[in-house]
């Protein structure tokens, strides 16, 4: 028996080799796989928000042109014998009845567009009625959060026109 050393169960339990199957976890594998996730989510979080913020926008453009379309047929129908306009703010859009936003609630279609978009320009858009023209030409900008954004206008023959851009 020379040469051989022989170490009891609990002297090899105690410095960690265990006999026979293991039954969990070391805590250096559960730290692994903890910074594995972390990494992860760290990659996946800013894209998916990205992706959030542009499907917003293009959610918005939307939503945006066919209020628009929608008023000015409205207008060009003679509805209810009256002009027709388009509302834009932050988390909605309103369709309405009369020659300004506050004249006729009663009327107001309202479609509920991202909170967390910044709409800056002519915010109010007002088509005449028999023709479905618009009283003015209009531009809008649409912006998230983001670096991304688009300008939305409407020429005098009731064009509607979108670009994005991207800063």
């Amino acid at each position: 028996m020379l040469g051989r050393c022989r170490t009891s169960a609990k002297w090899s339990r105690r410095m960690g080799f265990p006999r026979g199957l293991s039954r969990g976890f070391t805590l250096l594998e559960m730290l692994l796989v903890l910074a594995l996730f972390a990494a992860l989510a760290g990659i996946a979080v800013p894209a998916f928000r990205t992706q959030w913020m542009s499907n917003d926008l293009r959610s918005a453009e939307s939503v945006m042109v066919s209020s628009l379309y929608r008023a000015a047929m409205l207008a060009r129908t003679g509805a209810n014998g009256q002009e027709w306009g388009v509302h834009m703010a932050p988390g909605e859009v309103t369709v309405f009845r009369g020659g300004d936003y506050g004249d006729d609630p009663e009327s107001y279609e309202i479609t509920t567009i991202a909170a967390s978009l910044d709409i800056t320009g002519d915010t109010m858009m007002v088509f005449q009625k028999n023709t479905g023209f618009p009283s003015a030409s209009a531009m809008i900008e649409v912006a998230s959060d983001g670096a991304r954004s688009f300008d939305l206008s409407l020429s005098e023959e009731g064009v509607i026109d979108v670009v994005y851009e991207q800063s």
